[in-house]
């Protein structure tokens, strides 16, 4: 079976058939991890990727929507959220995934816990662009950092997805 390199120690199969199954995790997953998914689903389709994308929250957080101000700024970039209610982490949605795109090490760490076995799927978004993690808008006031969290995650998601391609 040929392999493909994610990251440094992230392979998929290339000869799989079904679509690549995406999970990306924050901690509510109310604003990064939906808004993760959304871009990386537009992306996807950009790319000719056959991509299938699940976000999930550290937190344990079930059925909350999405934050407002996180649903105005992607709908700013065609991104329609208004569906989104949140899901907490599991070990199944990690063995679901071929990748898991995590916004900090909070989250690698809670990925760890979960299911040690699978460190390899994990990709920190953060340093693809160069920052140690992708901050969290959530408490703000103002629209200004939910923009910066979407700038953030579109960049770096241009550099990781293209990584999935089988």
């Amino acid at each position: 079976m040929i392999t493909r390199v994610l990251a440094p120690t992230t392979r998929i199969a290339v000869s799989d058939p079904r679509p690549v199954h995406l999970l990306v995790v924050c901690s509510g997953n109310q604003c990064r991890s939906p808004l993760a998914a959304g871009l990386a689903e537009e992306l996807a389709l950009t790319l000719g990727l056959e991509l299938e994308v699940r976000s999930a929250g550290t937190l344990g957080i079930e059925g909350v929507p999405a934050h407002p101000h996180i649903v105005a700024v992607a709908r700013e970039v065609g991104v329609d959220l208004t569906a989104h209610r949140s899901v907490p982490l599991t070990e199944a949605l990690l063995r679901w995934a071929d990748a898991v795109y995590v916004m900090d090490e909070t989250h690698t760490t809670a990925v760890h816990e979960l299911a040690p076995d699978l460190a390899e799927r994990l990709v920190p978004l953060g340093p693809l662009i160069g920052k140690p993690r992708i901050e969290d808008p959530i408490g703000s006031w103002l629209r200004a950092p939910y923009r910066a969290a979407r700038e953030d995650l579109l960049a770096a998601l241009q550099v990781a997805l293209p990584a999935l391609r089988r």
